[in-house]
């Protein structure tokens, strides 16, 4: 009884070390939010870091969606490591991919609920989901290479799907969660 007892306090403090990395993730996400205003280099004035991020005309809340998305993904994920790891890549190499070619070279635009979005930048989405998703599932599963070769590409289809639907950056929560 007494070893039951203890590995049900383990757990207990795990679930709490889970949610407080959690809330400490999303603080921070909207702490560097909150400062942005105040960073013209890192806002993309003058030509800064930010510049090819906020070329995007859309109004956006996608880094309070990816904050809540971190936050429940991390809470989902029950210490198995790719379940965490995977959906947050996705969102972040992806995603950035999308917006620099989008922005860059998207010539064929199509309209989504609030503006528009280009094929491009949905085709770079795709590619670079498959590459990060066979190799995260390749380097951190046991799965067959021939089911790896199929979840990678069924991930990216609907990555991809969900990344050229969303609208004011809600994108950021659905593709993580889904």
């Amino acid at each position: 009884a007494l070893g039951l007892h203890r590995q049900q306090v383990r757990i207990a403090r795990a679930r709490t070390d889970q949610e407080h990395l959690a809330c400490a993730a999303a603080r921070a996400l909207a702490s560097a939010r909150a400062a942005a205003p105040r960073c013209p280099q890192a806002s993309g004035g003058a030509g800064g870091l930010g510049k090819a991020i906020h070329a995007v005309e859309r109004r956006s809340l996608g880094d309070i969606w990816l904050a809540l998305a971190i936050g429940f993904v991390f809470l989902q994920s029950e210490g198995e490591y790719i379940f965490y790891a995977l959906p947050l890549a996705i969102i972040t190499l992806s995603d950035t991919a999308a917006a620099l070619t989008g922005s860059a070279y998207g010539r064929s635009r199509f309209a989504v609920e609030d503006g528009v979005k280009s094929w491009e930048g949905v085709v770079a989405f795709f590619m670079v989901s498959v590459i990060v998703a066979m190799a995260m599932l390749l380097l951190l599963t046991d799965a067959p290479r021939l089911n790896v070769v199929v979840l990678a590409f069924a991930i990216a289809a609907f990555g991809a799907i969900v990344e050229a639907v969303s609208w004011r950056g809600l994108d950021n929560l659905f593709v993580p969660i889904c």
